[in-house]
């Protein structure tokens, strides 16, 4: 008999319980140290590399995240864990595109130098996933377009009325916030106002003017018209508010990274004009060029919040965009 066996045979009832609920801790315990994660050897044997779990760089935010991730790519990380090389890539050229200070825009051109190196060589990579160089693709164009500053971005656009053109109110800065990161996302919208006559002009630049008055007097307060671009029945494109501002649009942080676009009129009620869709299509296809906002990420305001938003007769036709 061993010694377990024997304390048993001879303890009271009430320490025979403790001794068997102790027994099932340790085997518990020593289930938990089984088959999961343990932690890698300092000297692993020559056929034993080392791994981890994730990522080190996981967690981790801004230069740490950078740093984490260079030192781990010019080290043994990628021999010992190569299916985490692309990644490592793909998140340390993001990080370069995404990162922004005061460092002046020479600095910033390599940066977008470096990181579309980064995503070249994983364009290229034959052990690349789809998804991967789809990420590249993406990156790629964000480079190329990061380097037009926001406020000129409107003027590499076809067709697009200035706001003098519509006698803009003067935008008040100290109300808005300033645009930062990559665009992500394009939502398009109705004024749900019975367009006056968006056939003329005149009439059109007076609806724009109709809308900003809304969004800038006291019930909302905005520091502007919450759309970067309006379009009226016509299918004049209107700017709105500057690029170089988060729209107003989509409530909350969902105005960050998202262009909002407004067709005048409420097309719960009619449906809109031929040329009021031809140019939604082409603007939605400059500015996938220009600021880089990926294809598939086109949505109506539904999409964001509960409203009938951008309405019945057009939602369809944004759905396509997508």
């Amino acid at each position: 008999m061993d010694a377990i066996t024997h304390a048993l045979a001879r303890a009271p009832k009430a320490r025979l319980q403790a001794c068997l609920l102790a027994s099932g801790l340790l085997a518990l315990l020593g289930a938990c140290a089984g088959p999961g994660y343990t932690t890698p050897s300092p000297h692993p044997g020559a056929g034993h590399p080392r791994t981890q779990s994730l990522p080190p760089w996981i967690g981790l935010t801004g230069w740490k995240r950078l740093d984490q991730i260079e030192g781990w790519l010019n080290s043994n990380g990628p021999v010992e864990n190569p299916k985490w090389i692309n990644p490592a890539r793909l998140a340390l050229a993001d990080g370069f595109l995404n990162i922004e200070d005061a460092s002046g825009e020479q600095l910033q051109a390599r940066r977008r130098e470096r990181a579309k190196g980064l995503y070249s060589t994983v364009s290229t990579d034959l052990k690349a996933t789809d998804q991967e160089k789809e990420h590249a693709a993406h990156g790629l164009r964000r480079a190329d377009s990061s380097g037009i500053p926001r406020s000129q971005a409107a003027a590499q656009l076809t067709g697009v009325l200035p706001r003098s053109a519509w006698g803009a109110r003067p935008a008040r800065p100290n109300d808005m916030t300033p645009a930062s990161g990559p665009w992500n996302w394009i939502t398009v919208h109705h004024s749900a106002l019975s367009a006056t006559d968006g056939t003329a002009r005149n009439r059109a630049a007076h609806d724009v003017r109709t809308v900003q008055n809304g969004h800038m007097g006291a019930s909302r307060a905005y520091g502007d018209v919450g759309y970067h671009f309006l379009i009226d029945a016509g299918g004049r494109v209107w700017q709105g508010r500057e690029l170089r501002w988060q729209g107003a649009h989509a409530g909350g942080s969902n105005n960050e990274g998202n262009i909002g676009i407004c067709l005048l009129g409420d097309f719960d009620k009619i449906r809109p004009t031929r040329a009021a869709l031809s140019s939604l299509d082409r603007l939605v296809s400059d500015l996938h060029r220009v600021t880089g906002v990926p294809y598939g990420r086109v949505r109506g305001h539904k999409h964001w919040k509960s409203t009938n938003c951008p309405g019945k007769h057009l939602e369809d036709h944004v759905s396509r965009l997508r």
